[in-house]
């Protein structure tokens, strides 16, 4: 993982980027992660958005975002990475029950 910590602006945004790589290397060395397969894909990145902070209440605020709702941050989050990829946004729909699949943290 490398972060190019002239584009992170604070140790608390550090952090949370970097928990939401770790978060993708832990899939990719455990769970047999084939890039290329698009509901992997979203199962990352809907795990990695909602386990990393990325979606708390405070960076929701920050976003303007002032009704706050988890799963319709991770949802949108782990869209916009796809889109950002070219992939299709539908298969975040396709892998929601990833959204309950806390590895490697405990519930």
């Amino acid at each position: 993982i490398e972060l190019c910590t002239n584009n992170i602006p604070n140790q608390t945004i550090y952090n949370e980027t970097l928990k939401h790589e770790l978060i993708h290397a832990y899939d990719y060395c455990n769970r047999q992660f084939d890039p290329q397969d698009p509901r992997m894909m979203a199962c990352s990145e809907i795990r990695a958005a909602k386990l990393s902070g990325d979606c708390s209440r405070w960076n929701e605020l920050l976003r303007g975002n002032f009704k706050y709702n988890l799963e319709t941050c991770v949802k949108r989050r782990a869209a916009l990475s796809l889109q950002m990829r070219g992939v299709d946004t539908k298969y975040v729909d396709l892998a929601m029950d990833c959204y309950a699949d806390h590895d490697p943290f405990h519930s």
